[in-house]
């Protein structure tokens, strides 16, 4: 039977009789944090607790309270038995986790507090900004790659070029095409 009101009829023969009774549900029990880590890559916290549920004490909602000072300053309404707190988790700082559940007849207790300091070492930014910075960098050494390929040749073409001194007939005394022969030579500047 689930928690609410119910009715009963007892009948024998031609006798018969109608009864009801409330079955009240009760607030539900305390939860479990039983795991709490640090998301490197993110520079977050998972959090995850156990549901403790009975026929009586079904849980509708989750309240998990963060603190990052001495007061809980924190106070999150969920429905699964998990979350990771992502904005405002900073490096060095501790952060304390209580959960409680609820449902249609009241709020449980807290669970006991859990604390995790976040680490001070690590990555400072996440992953994907390395990864971005890296081929960026990948791109600018290529480009400056190919900027100093391409100059280096165009000096080269400028530096050897062959040269053909043509003479005339007048010059040698000989005919064009021996003299243009004779006297083609590489210069290099």
């Amino acid at each position: 039977l689930a928690p609410g009101t119910h009715y009963i009829t007892i009948s024998y023969g031609n006798l018969s009789s109608s009864a009801s009774f409330v079955l009240k549900g009760l607030p539900p029990l305390v939860p479990e944090i039983d795991q709490l880590y640090v998301l490197e890559k993110d520079i977050a916290i998972s959090i995850h607790w156990t549901a403790n549920t009975t026929f009586l004490r079904p849980i509708s909602s989750y309240t998990l309270q963060v603190s990052s000072t001495t007061a809980f300053n924190q106070t999150l309404t969920l429905t699964n038995t998990s979350y990771i707190l992502r904005m405002g988790v900073a490096r060095g700082h501790t952060y304390v986790f209580q959960v409680r559940a609820v449902n249609a007849y009241g709020s449980g207790n807290y669970s006991d507090s859990r604390s995790l300091t976040v680490p001070n070492s690590g990555l400072l930014v996440p992953w994907w900004a390395w990864l971005i910075v890296a081929l960026l960098l990948l791109l600018a050494l290529l480009l400056c790659c190919v900027f100093c390929c391409c100059l280096c040749c165009c000096c080269k073409k400028a530096k050897q070029q062959t040269y053909i001194v043509k003479l005339s007939k007048a010059d040698t005394g000989k005919d064009f095409e021996a003299a243009a022969e004779e006297y083609q030579t590489t210069i290099s500047i």
